[in-house]
């Protein structure tokens, strides 16, 4: 696998403008607490079927299942553990470093950190594989049939756990199954100082199913003429 360390520079036609994706400016005076969030990067394409499952898989038939649903609605959205963590923590004000591993395809996503302000120089492009992705199909009743295409997310045991960067605290979110169990690069968050008295920020992530969260990437929503 060809590696490279950091992403390519966002170009300055990307810095946020009045009409972007809201960014929360650190305030004078605040404490800044650097949190390292390794976990997942990935895409999310969100599907919606207007019907119901239980009306085309038949429990008779579920040994020869071959099923096919015309999905009218389709948004795409910037996911994964770590880039959702990130991005909740950088609103609130804190300084969040995303650290994973993605893929050749990665430039959009990239560009959108950019512009919304999340650091990423903690991620490790993985130059023959494609992002995480998933997706997933929601019926009228709120079923999901979801496909996961790990890609590069399954090279992040190829990842150190910096000790040398400034960090002053450390998550580990769920993340390719290898550098999940992989335990010397993530020993290195034993020497981190964990201070939770001065953090004045935390992450806040979304409870809400996928299929209702608020797009990150509304422009590539689509619906029905």
């Amino acid at each position: 696998m060809m590696t490279s360390r950091a992403i390519l520079p966002v170009p300055s036609t990307l810095a946020p403008d009045a009409g972007s994706t809201p960014t929360r400016p650190h305030n004078q005076g605040e404490t800044h607490v650097s949190v390292l969030i390794c976990g997942s990067m990935a895409y999310d394409t969100i599907m919606v079927f207007p019907g119901y499952f239980k009306n085309e898989i038949l429990p008779d038939k579920v040994h020869i299942l071959n099923v096919s649903f015309l999905v009218p609605q389709l948004r795409r959205e910037f996911g994964g553990c770590a880039g959702n963590i990130a991005y909740n923590l950088h609103l609130l004000g804190g300084k969040a470093l995303p650290m994973a591993t993605v893929g050749k395809d990665f430039d959009m996503y990239a560009a959108w950190m950019g512009k919304t302000g999340v650091d990423p120089s903690m991620l490790m492009k993985i130059e023959d594989a494609y992002t995480a992705q998933a997706y997933i199909t929601n019926d009228l009743d709120d079923n999901q049939i979801t496909a996961f295409h790990p890609g590069a997310m399954s090279f992040s045991h190829q990842q150190d756990v910096p000790t040398k960067a400034g960090i002053t605290l450390g998550t580990v979110s769920p993340d390719g199954r290898d550098g999940m169990r992989a335990s010397s690069p993530r020993r290195a968050f034993r020497s981190f100082s964990i201070r939770a008295r001065d953090c004045r920020c935390s992450a806040a992530t979304s409870s809400r199913p996928s299929s209702t969260r608020r797009p990150m990437w509304p422009s590539t929503i689509t619906k029905p003429r």
